[in-house]
């Protein structure tokens, strides 16, 4: 059975679309688990009639602590084989569950292709080769930004084994990145990853969250979030895989450079993006793993600072 988790706030407006797309799934040995996060709107009302009609859906009310807490109430109460983790906003294609579960076969993590679905009616297929790659190589795609992306937890299939023995869980500290340090300590317990050509996620993109993104990343706090999500994988990687290490520090590297440009005459903010660029800079540009081409795209970012 596939635990299919889903933390939920204020999703009134997407919530039924998302709860149909797993009833249509072409595997039907499944339990959902809602934990609504303290909405204010009609969200618990609709989850909990579902619940009321559909014996496999389980409905927990958390308080109010964030995504990261309602996840990992999920994962305490799951009862499932594996653990698959929804955002309430998105969907699932029919056959999601299918497709990740026969990538169980040889690997204890399955990652499938996915869209990004605009609010002005646009699509974005983000599609992965379909193979089996071992430890190394998939921790290495969590941070190669020449790949598909690959650190968000939905689009892929845990053991709920590996997560309860490892006690593998979201933290809650976070609120930038925790998505992929979940996936990075779980991906620290595997032989083998299984990727998928096929599309199995419909990641909705909002247009004010667009909007909002380049003032959010201006906010300190958020700054401080990111590096502090960083300084935790890196300790997690612990000198072992030093190209993804390697990649890791180029994107925030890439960041900084950015932030020092969309930061000008915020004191603050400009002394943090100068530091970041003082510790990563000489490492990324030496560095063996990251190769000239992406090195060529980071100098655009250097001359904007």
């Amino acid at each position: 059975m596939i635990s299919v988790i889903i933390p939920c706030y204020n999703s009134e407006s997407y919530i039924l679309n998302c709860i149909d797309s797993i009833r249509r799934q072409s595997n039907k040995e499944w339990e959902l688990i809602f934990v609504d996060d303290s909405s204010s709107d009609n969200t618990w009302n609709v989850c909990k009639q579902v619940s009321e009609n559909d014996q496999r859906v389980v409905l927990i009310k958390n308080t109010g602590h964030g995504v990261s807490a309602a996840r990992n109430t999920g994962i305490r109460c799951a009862k499932g084989e594996y653990i698959c983790f929804v955002d309430s906003d998105d969907w699932l294609e029919p056959n999601a569950l299918e497709t990740m579960l026969a990538g169980t076969e040889s690997a204890q993590i399955t990652s499938g292709s996915y869209q990004k679905k605009y609010d002005d009616g646009r699509s974005e297929t983000c599609t992965l080769p379909s193979k089996i790659i071992d430890q190394e190589a998939f921790i290495i795609s969590l941070f190669d930004s020449r790949n598909i992306y690959q650190g968000y937890c939905w689009g892929k299939l845990f053991e709920t084994s590996i997560i309860k023995d490892h006690r593998i869980f979201f933290d809650a500290d976070l609120a930038y990145n925790e998505d992929r340090l979940f996936v990075l300590e779980y991906a620290m317990h595997i032989k083998n990853a299984a990727l998928s050509s096929t599309t199995i996620y419909n990641y909705r993109q909002h247009s004010k969250s667009a909007m909002s993104l380049a003032k959010n990343r201006l906010k300190v706090q958020n700054i401080h979030n990111e590096i502090a999500s960083a300084d935790k994988m890196k300790k997690l990687l612990n000198g072992k895989y030093p190209k993804g290490s390697a990649w890791m520090n180029y994107n925030l590297l890439k960041k900084a450079y950015r932030w020092k440009h969309e930061a000008r005459g915020q004191e603050n903010m400009e002394v943090l993006a100068d530091k970041l660029i003082k510790d990563l800079a000489s490492n990324v540009w030496l560095s063996r793993d990251i190769d000239v081409v992406s090195k060529i795209k980071l100098i655009k970012n250097k001359f904007l600072a």
